[in-house]
């Protein structure tokens, strides 16, 4: 069969941007090129009963949890704007994968933030991260995977066992510049505790 004229143009391209992320040294010793057979699994699908929760609710959280990041989340949860709600929360985790026995979220992005490498600087990603509202995703995926850790790891503790959220932005990972197009946080134990308390109805959890 032959082959397309786009993928004769891009595949090169495509091939190069792969193997610099694979190789890539997210976090000290972390390649995921390294990771173990088996030691990941792909779009991880969760749900979990959700109480009634607004943007007002989310907002007097953030501002009482204090919260320190990167990024501001009381100004990302008042940027959030819908009515009311209250049901199931469905969601799916690009990947979840285990490295020296944390587990760890990380999801793709493909964000075009400009053609040079200073477009993909951590200052950047901190920038662009809270315009989309990034933060309030990968919080609520880490209420979800640490849910899911206490149920199946013995003597499970957040801080040992957790790793922490990675973002990476495919079109800015260089491994000439080592922070370019990575981001990466670990949310503090009190918070996702503070925040699973927030949002996930706990009676109707239990008879789920």
């Amino acid at each position: 069969m032959a082959k397309s004229p786009t993928y004769e143009k891009y595949s090169n391209t495509v091939h190069t941007m792969l193997g610099t992320v694979l190789n890539a040294e997210l976090l000290e010793g972390l390649r995921l090129s390294a990771l173990a057979p088996g030691s990941w699994v792909q779009e991880m699908e969760f749900y979990f009963p959700l109480k009634s929760i607004d943007p007002k609710l989310l907002i007097g959280f953030f501002k009482k949890h204090g919260i320190k990041s990167q990024v501001d989340l009381e100004r990302v949860a008042e940027s959030l704007n819908f009515q009311s709600v209250k049901g199931m929360l469905l969601g799916f985790i690009d990947l979840v994968f285990c490295h020296e026995g944390k587990y760890y979220i990380l999801d793709w992005k493909s964000n075009h933030l400009g053609n040079q490498p200073e477009n993909y600087t951590p200052d950047n990603l901190a920038r662009d991260m809270e315009r989309k509202m990034y933060p309030l995703q990968y919080l609520i995926y880490t209420v979800a995977v640490n849910r899911y850790l206490e149920r199946r790891i013995p003597d499970y503790r957040y801080e040992a066992h957790f790793g922490g959220a990675l973002y990476l932005f495919l079109r800015g990972i260089d491994n000439s510049r080592p922070t370019n197009g990575i981001y990466f946080d670990k949310p503090n134990a009190s918070l996702v505790r503070g925040l699973t308390q927030c949002l996930i109805d706990i009676e109707e959890a239990y008879h789920a």
